[in-house]
């Protein structure tokens, strides 16, 4: 178990690729704040990474939400007394012609999926410097290829940001001792891990921070960005 005495917090990990995640990171012996903001999974999740012998906790958080986002990092303090892994998984994806689309709709999509990875990583700076770590951005091959999906403008635009805010936190938080990576999954795969629950490697990934390794790799599910 290479992760073993880490701990991990994964957004939107209930389900598709983020419950994936946090099942590999677990395999790996790491202990678990699983944040999201539907609870229906809840509690089977928690009693999954239970039975695989870590520690689990389960809060609701809307990561476009400071407040929520201060919270969460405070019940993973509070739980568990430090922080090694931050995984920047949850997101939206709305996919209509731009027409279609209202001012609010497009805010909505980059507040979760590009400015709720900055509001983690702003608020897990100070408990990450503490022993270094790792933050994985989950993003996707849209924000590299944009258009690749019909009605994909907010979408494209979100994960292309989030794709150069990886390199500006991995250059931001390398003397930190902390790596930032990004994982673009291919959609196609991503709908594929949302009906099965499983993660396959199908990633790129990108923006290393000149930091040390925090070691940790499955076949399964990558988890080459730790």
């Amino acid at each position: 178990m290479k992760l073993m005495g880490k701990v991990a917090v994964v957004t939107g990990g209930l389900r598709g690729i983020g419950h994936a995640i946090a099942v590999a990171l677990a395999e790996e012996g790491a202990d678990l704040l699983i944040a999201g903001l539907s609870m229906g999974r809840a509690a089977q999740t928690e009693r999954e990474i239970r039975a695989l012998g870590r520690r689990c906790v389960v809060v609701q958080a809307d990561v476009a939400d400071e407040a929520a986002v201060k919270g969460m990092i405070a019940h993973t303090m509070q739980y568990f007394g430090g922080l090694d892994i931050l995984v920047n998984n949850a997101g939206i994806a709305p996919f209509k012609p731009i027409e279609e689309f209202t001012a609010a709709e497009f805010a909505r999509v980059l507040d979760v999926n590009l400015k709720g990875p900055w509001l983690c990583a702003k608020y897990a700076l100070p408990v990450l410097q503490r022993r270094g770590g790792a933050i994985i951005n989950i993003t996707s091959a849209s924000g590299h290829y944009g258009g690749a999906s019909s009605g994909g403008s907010a979408y494209d635009a979100s994960k292309g940001g989030l794709r150069q805010l990886t390199y500006a936190l991995a250059a931001e938080f390398g003397p930190y001792r902390i790596r930032v990576n990004a994982i673009a999954h291919r959609h196609r795969a991503a709908r594929w891990a949302h009906r099965s629950g499983e993660c396959r490697t199908r990633n790129r990934t990108h923006a290393v921070a000149p930091a040390g390794p925090l070691s940790g790799r499955r076949q399964s599910c990558s988890l080459s960005g730790l």
